[in-house]
């Protein structure tokens, strides 16, 4: 008796008994019997055998390819988690101590006590050299994620390995949020971030993307080229061939954000982020935690005024000598141009009467600090004003001179103008600040503070 009969008595069936056997037709069906005989003795043929088995092949691939994307996807949202968390550390950290971290040394190993803190300079006041790109003012190591108030661990990439941490020297100085450029353009106190190696001869053209940056994160990616365990082992380094991956490592202010690469010869993975001052100071200050530096140079600004102003009070002036009635009021010279020292004394005047001399605040004649007569980017505050307002058009004062109705330059005539040339430092450029009082407003304001003006 045959297995298949077996099978159909055991469900109570006979042989031979059609469609009643399971939905089988003709199970007693001696060629049906023969054949299947004829299969279990002989088994699959080799080419059935090699279609199963590629079929198999190409599922267990798709399926071992599809698991392995999945993990890849998977590390990188994870590590642009991390990125974003560590934006964030960062500007607590600004807001809390007024400049950026200095970086930690990536290559010390966890039971150091320098481990995962900032390295500074002996007296804990800048970065420390030894983590200084040669011939720049960017200095370059991992996180400092002590200073940062978090574990090692969790500011580590998707992949378990230390992020490179780029930061300008300037902007880690202490008291830099309020006094001091953080960024220059001139590539070499600033971090570039560019679409190709500076390498790369291909067409089009590489371009810059960011420029003026003050930090920067760096995760080598999933091949890990040239990247830090938390051990302070350092793996592999890219091959020569992979200039975007070796621009980001070498010894220059230049980060590359290519396209994706999985050519051996020039592979690319990494993930860079770039932070300008402005990119990470504007949403503390959009939350009150910090003032950005354009308000704070405005509200400098603001105090000088009140500062000439008050002066011009003190200052009663009788041009003619004779009429105790005719009371005019000067405000204070320049601290000139002419020998460009700025020591905050009153200098000469340069020019015509009533044209603008440039120069800067007389801070220590006034009795200020002389952080108070530089905007915030650290840049003097530039001061002019008119001879006929300062009383340096004649010598002695003559009865034109002064701060009154009557006075030549006429009510919209310029009696002194300051200016903060902005976070670029030059004159120009549309980042300018610029206050200006007419002598209709200094009229105006004299008049308020309950001076009497002829």
């Amino acid at each position: 008796m045959g297995l298949l009969e077996v099978t159909f008595r055991r469900r109570g069936v006979r042989s031979g008994t059609g469609a009643r056997a399971g939905g089988i037709v003709g199970a007693g069906n001696p060629r049906l019997r023969d054949s299947m005989r004829h299969r279990s003795q002989h088994g699959f043929t080799l080419i059935e055998l090699a279609v199963v088995t590629a079929i198999i092949g190409l599922l267990v691939a798709g399926a071992v390819t599809g698991i392995g994307a999945l993990r890849i996807n998977a590390k990188l949202k994870e590590t642009e988690r991390v990125l974003a968390h560590v934006e964030l550390l960062l500007g607590t950290f600004v807001a809390r101590n007024g400049r950026l971290p200095c970086p930690a040394d990536p290559d010390l190993a966890p039971d150091d006590a320098a481990y995962a803190r900032e390295a500074l300079d002996g007296a804990g006041t800048a970065c420390a050299a030894a983590l200084q790109v040669a011939g720049t003012g960017v200095f370059r190591g991992t996180l400092p994620s002590s200073a940062l108030g978090a574990p090692p661990r969790e500011l580590v990439d998707g992949w378990g390995h230390q992020h490179f941490y780029l930061v300008v020297g300037s902007a880690a100085r202490p008291g830099s949020l309020t006094n001091g450029s953080w960024a220059r353009n001139d590539a070499v106190n600033e971090i570039e971030l560019w679409d190709k190696a500076d390498g790369d001869a291909s067409l089009p053209a590489r371009r810059l993307l960011t420029d003026r940056g003050v930090a920067a994160l760096v995760s080598a990616g999933p091949n890990a080229h040239g990247a830090f365990t938390l051990e302070g082992a350092q793996l592999a380094a890219p091959p020569a061939t992979a200039l975007a991956e070796r621009d980001n490592q070498d010894a220059d202010v230049f980060l590359v954000a290519a396209g994706y690469s999985d050519d051996p010869a020039t592979p690319y993975d990494d993930l860079v982020r770039v932070y300008t001052e402005d990119g990470l100071l504007r949403p503390l200050a959009a939350e009150g935690e910090v003032q950005g530096k354009a308000a704070l140079t405005l509200a400098r600004m603001a105090r000088l005024v009140d500062a000439i102003y008050g002066y011009a009070i003190t200052q009663t002036v009788d041009p003619d000598g004779t009429d105790p009635r005719t009371v005019w009021r000067t405000i204070p010279h320049l601290d000139n141009f002419i020998d460009g020292n700025y020591d905050g004394g009153r200098d000469g005047s340069l020019s015509g009467l009533d044209t603008l001399d440039a120069g800067r605040i007389p801070f220590a004649f006034l009795n200020l600090p002389a952080a108070e007569a530089e905007d915030a980017w650290g840049n003097g505050i530039v001061y002019e004003a008119t001879q006929y307002a300062t009383g340096q058009a004649f010598a002695p004062m003559g009865s034109e001179e002064g701060i009154y109705a009557g006075s030549p330059i006429g009510l919209a005539g310029i009696v002194f103008r300051l200016t903060s040339w902005g976070p670029d430092g030059a004159a120009g450029g549309g980042d300018d600040i610029v206050i200006t009082h007419t002598l209709a407003q200094a009229l105006g304001r004299l008049n308020a503070s309950g001076v009497t003006l002829d």
